[in-house]
């Protein structure tokens, strides 16, 4: 029993950076902002290049069913389609 407590204390240091590393919410917000900017100037090709990163970060972050990921998602159809 006392091995297992040891290995959780040693595990909570690591805690805040798992949870701040990809699902950092500023980071998705200023990349989509980043992105729709992007698109609305017509650089198309750098807005999609964005979208797809923003897209791998929450999908790590969230999971693939997560109302992020399909905003992101449809983000990227419009851009791919402009």
């Amino acid at each position: 029993m006392p091995k297992i407590l040891l290995s959780l204390l040693l595990l909570l240091p690591l805690g805040p950076v798992f949870a701040q590393t990809p699902a950092d919410t500023s980071l998705v917000d200023q990349w989509y902002r980043e992105g729709k900017e992007l698109y609305y100037d017509g650089k198309y090709r750098e807005a999609e290049t964005r979208f797809r990163q923003l897209l791998e970060l929450c999908v790590k972050a969230y999971g693939e069913r997560h109302e992020q990921v399909y905003k992101v998602r449809e983000r990227l159809g419009k851009t791919l389609y402009h």
